[in-house]
């Protein structure tokens, strides 16, 4: 049986996620508001990035949007914490806050609305850093073009299903996907999409994420998330705790005091043997001692010693006689 074609792929892609979920179309007051929520919407849930753009609304919070763009992205990172990504979220905010200001001084972007359609996308893609996603969102909702928006979990979908392969996943783009949708029918089909791709990103081996993919096409069954195993898990752990040990400066220092300790121990050790028997050779036994005279007995030198101490007196005693 010969693969469906791209088209034919991207059409029973719709059918199933009608099937399982309803379009959602939230609606902002001006560009500058779209361009924001798009920040929190990538990768996350509807309802949950509705929650986080509406603290970054809210005055007792900041007290304008300005007040946002200098926040840090720590900051801003803890009223998105219900998005799927929220330091990358809140990175996006700042960016986008920052180049518009930097670019107009003021945070009227209504002015897009009348300019070619061409000229606005460019000038959204200086102002989101070329993040295709947050442009294609803007311009769907806030300028009535057609652009469907794509974040990384609608690619992981489109990859799983067959729609793109590795190339294009990594270039970020589904060929012939404006085509094969209408333009009518572009928010809601974004929409539903979006509805998908949030749900695979929030639990990629959920049994219903699984279930719907091979639904959209059967042959998928290879390229379905699975989870790694534990083994070179826990080998890691063990080598990052072995790393974290040796960078540590503190036990670093605590291991060369011990290895130097050791070192001054080991000469002690060594005192105690008898200087003699270190440096005699091991294989060599120690001479004998002579052994010493019976006792009563005198030496050679002692005995020449008392004999001419012997002459001596004989000689005084013959002068000191007197002549007869």
């Amino acid at each position: 049986m010969p693969a469906p074609n791209r088209a034919t792929l991207i059409g029973k892609v719709q059918k199933v996620l009608k099937k399982y979920f309803k379009p959602i179309n939230p609606t902002h007051a001006s560009v500058l508001e779209t361009l924001v929520f798009a920040c929190c919407l990538e990768n996350s849930r509807y309802e949950k990035a509705e929650d986080g753009f509406r603290k970054l609304q809210d005055r007792n919070a900041f007290v304008d949007w300005n007040e946002v763009r200098v926040a840090s992205v720590s900051e801003l990172s803890e009223y998105l914490s219900g998005c799927a990504h929220p330091r990358s979220a809140a990175a996006n905010v700042k960016r986008c806050l920052h180049n518009v200001f930097e670019n107009l001084y003021s945070w009227d972007l209504e002015p897009l609305k009348k300019q070619n359609l061409g000229k606005t996308v460019q000038t959204l893609e200086k102002y989101t850093g070329g993040n295709q996603f947050i442009v294609a969102y803007v311009t769907q909702h806030a300028l009535g073009g057609h652009s469907i928006p794509l974040d990384s979990g609608a690619l992981d979908m489109f990859q799983i299903v067959g729609v793109i392969d590795d190339k294009e996943r990594e270039k970020g783009v589904v060929p012939g996907l404006e085509r094969a949708v209408p333009k009518k029918k572009g928010p809601e089909f974004a929409s539903l999409l979006h509805q998908m791709s949030a749900e695979l990103v929030a639990s990629p081996y959920s049994t219903n994420v699984k279930s719907m993919l091979l639904e959209m096409n059967a042959d998928a069954q290879s390229r379905l998330p699975k989870r790694t195993s534990k083994r070179p898990a826990a080998k890691d752990e063990t080598t990052e705790a072995a790393a974290s040990t040796a960078a540590d400066p503190a036990t670093e220092v605590a291991a060369k005091e011990s290895k130097s300790a050791k070192k001054k121990k080991k000469p002690a050790a060594d005192t105690q043997a008898k200087p003699s028997e270190s440096k005699k050779p091991a294989g060599k036994p120690a001479p004998p001692k002579k052994k010493s005279t019976q006792k009563g007995t005198s030496s050679p030198t002692s005995a020449a010693k008392s004999g001419t101490s012997k002459k001596k007196t004989t000689a005084k005693s013959i002068t000191r006689r007197k002549p007869r």
